[in-house]
Formats: C-alpha cells, sequence, structure tokens
C-alpha cells in the first residue's frame, strides 16, 4: 500500500509541472477564445477553464510579431525555472508551427493598472486603501528582489508596469509578462542590449540611451518607483511608508541558463523551437531506475555523509555533471514519508539557497534522491573538521556573514516566498551546504512541514529535529504552538555555532553552563557584556561580527 500511495504522489506532483497542450485544446480551454482579458503588444489574453474546473488566463502570441518565437522562449525561459508567490505561476504552454500560447493561473482581480485606472471599477477601487496599496507596494518588490538574487540566474524584467502587475483574490500582487526579459548569470550584474525596451515612462534612462550607463537590475527597480507613483497619483494624501519605499529604490546599490542561449546559438538547427523546449524540459526532476542509480555513484563507492534517514553519496550524470545521491534508509522510511516529505518541498523550490533537485527514484523499497554538488560540503564539516584547518581559513568573518544572510535569504523564501509555506524542522550546519563560491544552501526537507499561505501554526504529534537545535515549543506544548519562528530559533543557534566555533551540545567545556548556547549568552553578558566572539583581527572584522 505504501508503493501505491508513493506512486500516486509522483503521478500529482508531476502534473504540477508545467504542460504542453496542443492548439485544439487551447481552443476548447477558452471556448475558442471567447472571454477576452486584456490586450497587449505582441499578445491578446483570454480567460479559460481546465478539465478539473481550474481558471486559467490564456495569452495568445502574435503570429507575425513573434514570428521568431523570442518572447515565447523569453517567457518560458524566465519563468518555468521560477516559484514565488509575487511571480505568476506558469501552468502549460502550446508550440504548434507559428501557434503558441502560455496558460497562466487566473488573477481574478486583473491588473493593477485596471484596478487603479479603470472608471468602472470603482467599487474595486474603494479597496485599494493605503493598507492594501502598502502591501501591494510591498510583495512587488519581494518578486523584483527574488528576480534578482533569489533565482540561480538573474532575471531582469524590463517592462514592469501596472499592466504587468496582476491581482489574485486576496489583492497579493504577481508579476507577469516576462517577454522582455533578459537572463544573466550570477556572477555578472550588466547586461548588453541593441535596442532599448520596454514601456514608455517606465524605462529607465541608461535603457534608452547608453549616455546614462550600462543597463544592470536597477532599470527594474526605476520602473517599481513610477508604479509606486502611479499608486500615488489616483489618491488623495501621502504616506511616509511609500516615501520610504521610493527613496530606497532611487538609492538601492549596486550558472548560466542553458537553454536561452542554447536557443540563440542554434539558429542552424532543424528546429531550434523544439530544441529549446526539450532542453528547458530536461532541467525539471528526472526519474531514475535504480540500476541508473548504481552506475551514477559507481556502486556507491564514495560516500560524502550519513544521516539518520539515509547515506549521501557523489555521483556523476551522462553530461559530467557532479551530484549528491541520498540513498534513504529502507527500514527508516519504510512508507515513503521522507521521501515524499523532500519531493513536495523542493521540487517546486527555486532559489538560489535551497539546494537543488536534479532527480529521483522510486523502485520498491529502493528510493533516492539527486542534487546538486556542493563541492565545499557541509558548514559543520567546514567549521568542525580538525583535517580541513585549510577549508577553516578561507572563513573569515565577512564570509561568514555572506553565509549567515544566504541562510536567512533561504529561510526567508520557505516562509514567505512559497506559495505553500514550507518549514524546515531541522536547520543546522549539517543541513547547509556550500558551492564552490561558500553559497550556502539549505538541504535535507526529510522533517519539513507544509503550511497553506494563509495559515501560521501547524500541528505535530512528536518532536522533530535535533538536540541543540530544537525551538521549546517543538519539543514540548507548555511552550506554544509551533510555527516558522521554530525554524528562526534554529537558525539562531546555528548562527551562534558559526560564530563561536564549538557545537552547541556534546561539546567538552570547562563549565557545564557553558554547554548550551542560550545559557552561556546569559552568563556572559550578566558578568561582562562580552560574549566572547573569536577570530576578530582587524576594525572591519569587529564591524561585521
Amino acid at each position: 500500500m505504501a508503493d501505491d500511495h508513493v506512486e500516486a504522489f509522483l503521478k500529482i506532483n508531476g502534473s504540477l509541472l508545467p504542460q504542453r497542450y496542443s492548439y485544439s485544446r487551447i481552443k476548447k480551454v477558452t471556448n475558442s477564445f471567447q472571454y477576452k482579458l486584456r490586450k497587449g503588444g505582441y499578445h491578446d489574453v483570454y480567460k479559460g477553464k481546465l478539465l478539473d474546473g481550474c481558471l486559467v488566463a490564456v495569452k495568445l502570441l502574435n503570429e507575425t510579431k513573434d514570428s521568431n518565437g523570442e518572447e515565447f522562449i523569453n517567457e518560458v525561459a524566465s519563468i518555468s525555472r521560477t516559484s514565488h508567490v509575487n511571480i505568476v505561476n506558469l501552468v502549460g504552454y502550446c508550440f504548434e508551427g507559428r501557434k503558441r500560447a502560455l496558460i497562466y493561473e487566473y488573477m481574478p482581480n486583473g491588473s493593477l493598472e485596471k484596478v487603479i485606472h479603470n472608471n468602472k471599477s470603482q467599487e474595486t477601487n474603494d479597496h485599494l486603501e493605503w493598507k492594501t496599496m502598502h502591501k501591494i507596494a510591498l510583495g512587488v518588490a519581494r518578486g523584483l528582489e527574488y528576480l534578482h538574487r533569489g533565482c540561480t540566474t538573474c532575471i531582469f524584467h524590463f517592462d514592469k508596469k501596472p499592466h504587468n502587475i496582476l491581482l489574485d483574490e486576496d489583492f497579493c500582487p504577481k508579476i507577469s509578462d516576462f517577454g522582455l526579459a533578459k537572463l544573466c548569470p550570477k556572477k555578472e550584474s550588466i547586461v548588453s542590449m541593441l535596442h532599448a525596451r520596454g514601456t514608455i515612462g517606465y524605462i529607465a534612462p541608461e535603457v534608452f540611451s547608453r549616455h546614462f550607463g550600462r543597463v544592470s537590475h536597477k532599470a527594474d527597480v526605476w520602473k517599481e518607483t513610477i508604479d509606486l507613483e502611479s499608486c500615488h497619483s489616483h489618491f488623495n494624501g501621502w504616506s511616509n511608508n511609500f516615501v520610504c519605499i521610493s527613496d530606497f529604490c532611487f538609492r538601492k546599490k549596486t550558472s548560466t541558463y542553458k537553454s536561452i542561449f542554447f536557443w540563440r546559438k542554434s539558429t542552424m538547427a532543424d528546429d531550434p523551437m523544439e530544441a529549446f523546449l526539450k532542453i528547458n524540459g530536461s532541467l525539471l526532476p528526472q526519474r531514475y531506475s535504480y540500476s541508473r542509480i548504481k552506475k551514477v555513484t559507481n556502486s556507491f563507492q564514495d560516500k560524502l555523509g550519513k544521516g539518520g534517514y539515509g547515506d549521501v553519496y557523489k555521483g556523476k550524470l551522462l553530461d559530467g555533471c557532479l551530484v549528491a545521491v541520498k540513498l534513504l534508509n529502507e527500514i527508516k522510511d519504510s512508507n515513503g514519508q521522507e521521501f515524499i516529505n523532500e519531493v513536495t518541498s523542493i521540487s517546486r523550490t527555486f532559489h538560489v539557497n535551497i539546494v537543488s533537485l536534479v532527480g529521483y527514484c522510486f523502485k520498491g523499497c529502493k528510493k533516492a534522491l539527486i542534487y546538486e554538488y556542493m563541492p565545499n560540503g557541509s558548514l559543520e564539516k567546514v567549521i568542525h573538521n580538525n583535517k580541513s584547518q585549510e577549508t577553516n581559513d578561507h572563513l573569515e568573518w565577512k564570509k561568514m556573514h555572506k553565509i549567515a544572510l544566504g541562510i536567512a535569504r533561504g529561510l526567508e523564501y520557505l516562509h514567505r516566498g512559497c506559495t505553500s509555506c514550507i518549514f524546515h524542522f531541522d536547520i543546522k550546519p549539517h543541513n547547509i551546504h556550500l558551492d564552490e563560491d561558500f553559497c550556502p544552501k539549505i538541504f535535507d526537507f526529510g522533517l519539513a512541514k507544509l503550511c497553506p499561505e494563509k495559515e501560521s501554526i501547524v500541528s505535530m504529534l512528536h518532536a522533530r529535529g535535533t538536540i541543540g537545535y530544537i525551538a521549546p515549543e517543538v519539543f514540548s506544548r507548555h511552550f506554544g504552538r509551533a510555527s516558522q519562528k521554530a525554524d528562526v530559533y534554529s537558525y539562531g543557534m546555528l548562527v551562534l555555532q558559526i560564530v563561536w566555533g564549538r557545537e552547541n551540545i556534546g561539546q567538552s567545556v570547562e563549565d557545564t553552563g557553558d554547554l548550551y548556547f542560550p545559557h552561556s549568552i546569559y552568563k556572559k553578558l550578566k558578568c561582562d557584556g562580552d560574549i566572547g566572539l573569536h577570530g576578530i583581527e582587524s576594525e572591519e572584522d569587529e564591524k561585521v561580527a
């Protein structure tokens, strides 16, 4: 029965990924394009309904204006590898010759422009009091921050305006229309452009003319300020919150996406669009047989680490890409719950500080998860392993600060950026992995729980996590109910372990009162106010600390 349960889950989970539709099916979904929602320069958008009754918005691209398929590729390349509560969700697509369409989740409150400007929607306008407008502005800013800093490849939108901000039933804003977007490798911040792109009135000066400087993510930040001005200009009064947000926008300082570059280099291919779709599809988690897993790991020869529910091995895919294969314990995960927890949590998350799921294996009791390989191992290994003294030398205060911020951003994404909040419940150095640039990635979602976005409390039958990092309310109900704050508590313990260089428990210390971080800090602050941070060698170190 457990096997059937897991197979059913995999089938449902697979259906959540963007699906390919035929043009005839698109006509049925939209009832022959009967209800037009809005019109754009390169497309029209129609309301539709899927077989399961789910309402969608179908964007039908103009056959003449998008003859080379650039807008179609921009949209699919940009949005199919994003997952954020403030980015519109791609449900599916159609590509048949010149017939191209994109299917998105339906936004019942339409565009921000329509809500603000349409004289016929006065009743809707009444809902946009300052509190709601502030929520919309913050949501758009969070979506932009995710595109610029949260994605594995930076995405510059280049056409952010009220028309392209859609509102769901709760007026939660979603950034849409990525037809003019450009992708930028993570280590770069400047993009080259042959022509200006965007909408007059929202185009940043440097996009319109090279005399104003080079083009970067700041072009989108300029548009955010203009959007705020649009909101304000249709209401009486002013708000200090909006002044602060606008001021922040003006003052803001400053792994290649294979599919988009492949398309640009494949003009000689028989069908570059089909090639693009094939490569883009291969970026999704793939299912592997157990025999294939054995080949990938060379019969589980190189063990990277060991956990309570499984061991992790180094492997290599056919394309030479290195991976980490987590082989789940057949006895401890007999009902497949950890497997389901991992795939449910991580398969629809895309963030630079969350480890990426490459594939999985499920064959009876044989279950495995394939992740991107992290060459610098776990944070615990880097901090504590006596054999890695050379690696430890790299962890100066500036790098430790970067690691701590990265983990915080990853947690913020899990708690507020995902469509369903994800509570990790096992944040500790062992579950933070470091890539070649020491960028931290949150790992191991076997104990995670999903919580509907409108709720913040989860019910648990038993405590979960690791002693020394478990929040009091997770360990005992007497301390309150479990929420995302449990992860924040664990994160605090982790940061203290980074700066003190020792474990929270199980470490020999002269005074047993120093064994537990909160007790030790309280004791030190009570005595002399100095918590005893180590490794401070300069004023810059002290400032960062």
